[in-house]
């Protein structure tokens, strides 16, 4: 009698079993998921799809997190990326290709360098990214360097830009280069630890530790023709660049203390005065200046501006419709090939 019944209703509406009974919430049920499935697939595919920003009027601004490296120590996890937790180091391939794209962008006419964390930086890589920004600065764009302060390797870089401005509370730290070690002989004879080295040439200094307190002069001799090189290598590149003598720059690094205690000003002024910078400027005015250079962003707080991540990001998706054809593909291993 039932089955009579239920055919009865299918016949006089064919979907009406979709809502009798167990059936009628098995459908729910099933529709519900179809809608968090669909939600959730799009929630997913929002982090991986964005609209990626003109940089057309705006300062391509240039801020590693940390140093310029030929191989990054930290993770490329997608997720952490997501989460906005950016590598605390820099790849040089990714902003050699930023820059060298910048070169040639008629959309970027400015840029601007902020480089207060990247100490640690190696000096080949410093001369790579180096000449990158003097064929930026050739291809007829605007270098600005912006920092509260500038070590070493920071300075090299913005010595680069048309114009150097530093906070009027900031400083300069340039030193020569150099090479120590630790030496251990004397703590291996008082816990009477005794080694039988092996050693011929002159100079051979990777067991020095064992042997002395001290660096020996044949290993001075040997660490000195290299370390002068690359001295003479960054003033010459950092003298040319601001309009100074190799003999200036080598003064100021040897008489910083001097000069720097000057009577009367404070050590900002007096590396104004030395002409290693263009301009003193606390952040708020610093800000204002770029905004006046480069109008405002859309939230009023800043200057119109790009980050390197985002131009990175932007020029990959436009290289993304090229063909992969004669072209070489690099891959990194790192760690042990295991089973």
């Amino acid at each position: 009698m039932e089955e009579k019944r239920f055919f009865q209703r299918l016949k006089e509406n064919p979907f009406s079993w979709l809502f009798t009974g167990e059936l009628f919430f098995l459908t729910l049920n099933s529709l519900f998921l179809i809608v968090v499935l669909v939600a959730l697939i799009s929630f997913i595919a929002s982090f991986f799809t964005k609209d990626f920003e003109d940089p057309s009027g705006k300062a391509l601004v240039l801020s590693p997190p940390g140093p310029i490296v030929e191989q990054v120590a930290g993770s490329n996890d997608p997720l952490s990326i997501i989460r906005g937790q950016l590598p605390a180091e820099l790849y040089i391939g990714d902003l050699l290709e930023v820059l060298e794209s910048a070169s040639k962008d008629e959309r970027v006419t400015d840029v601007v360098l902020r480089l207060d964390n990247i100490e640690g930086t190696g000096q080949t890589v410093l001369y790579d990214v180096g000449k990158a920004l003097q064929r930026l600065k050739d291809s007829n764009k605007n270098i600005i360097a912006v920092g509260d302060y500038y070590t070493r390797s920071g300075y090299y870089l913005a010595s680069f830009a048309d114009e150097i401005i530093m906070n009027t509370d900031g400083y300069i730290e340039i030193d020569g280069f150099g090479r120590s070690r630790l030496f251990f002989k004397s703590f291996l004879d008082k816990i009477k630890v005794d080694f039988h080295i092996f050693r011929v040439g002159t100079f051979k200094s990777a067991v020095e530790p064992y042997l002395g307190n001290e660096m020996s002069d044949p290993a001075k001799e040997a660490n000195l023709a290299y370390l002068n090189v690359l001295w003479d290598s960054y003033k010459n590149v950092v003298s040319k660049n601001r309009g100074m003598s190799p003999e200036e720059i080598q003064y100021f690094v040897d008489n910083a203390d001097k000069i720097l205690t000057e009577a009367g000003i404070s050590q900002a002024e007096a590396i104004l005065n030395y002409g290693l910078v263009d301009k003193l400027s606390p952040r708020t005015k610093t800000r204002n200046y770029l905004k006046e250079l480069f109008g405002e962003s859309e939230d009023k707080t800043s200057f119109a501006k790009i980050s390197g991540y985002e131009y990175s990001q932007l020029i990959q998706s436009e290289k993304s419709s090229e063909s992969a054809e004669d072209k070489i593909a690099v891959i990194v291993a790192r760690g042990t090939i295991v089973d």
